[in-house]
């Protein structure tokens, strides 16, 4: 999660946040953040799925479960915690956050700043990789032709990198 530091200090960084996320302990992740100046990707929404999942009485040991019984899911996704203690981003990111903003709309519909939090950080998202031209096969793939196109970066339409 952290990005730009030595593997061992964002290892270090990263376990902090990891321990904070596996107390479903969002206030203790925002604070460890600050605290250890991680520059973790996409804190925002970790927190509102944090605040969801408690409320919504997320389980970590069922999903683990349904993840391992799944045979569309690798099993390399049950651990989520990978042996360099690095985690993954990537092309899912995109289609993690609308999938998010879903299910939070869906499940928790009065918490309106939730609803905020994850349309922010989405449309951040977009304008990133439209001005950068990045993944904007997968933008199209998940948002539509529409908006993948609406504003692309004027360097060309490029694949993912």
């Amino acid at each position: 999660m952290t990005h730009y530091e030595p593997h061992q200090v964002a290892k270090q960084k990263d376990q902090e946040a990891i321990n904070a996320i596996l107390e479903l302990d969002e206030e203790k992740l925002l604070k460890r953040i600050d605290e250890f100046d991680i520059s973790m990707c996409g804190y925002a929404p970790a927190v509102v799925m944090l605040v969801a999942a408690k409320k919504l009485g997320a389980n970590w040991d069922h999903v683990h479960r349904a993840i391992l019984a799944d045979p569309l899911i690798s099993n390399r996704y049950a651990q989520p915690i990978h042996k360099t203690g690095r985690g993954a981003g990537g092309g899912c990111f995109i289609k993690d956050i609308a999938a998010l903003k879903l299910h939070v709309k869906k499940h928790l519909p009065e918490d309106t700043l939730a609803h905020a939090v994850l349309e922010a950080a989405e449309q951040k998202n977009i304008e990133l990789l439209k001005s950068t031209d990045k993944d904007l096969d997968l933008l199209e793939g998940v948002y539509g032709a529409k908006i993948a196109r609406k504003t692309a970066g004027k360097r060309g339409s490029k694949k993912r990198r």
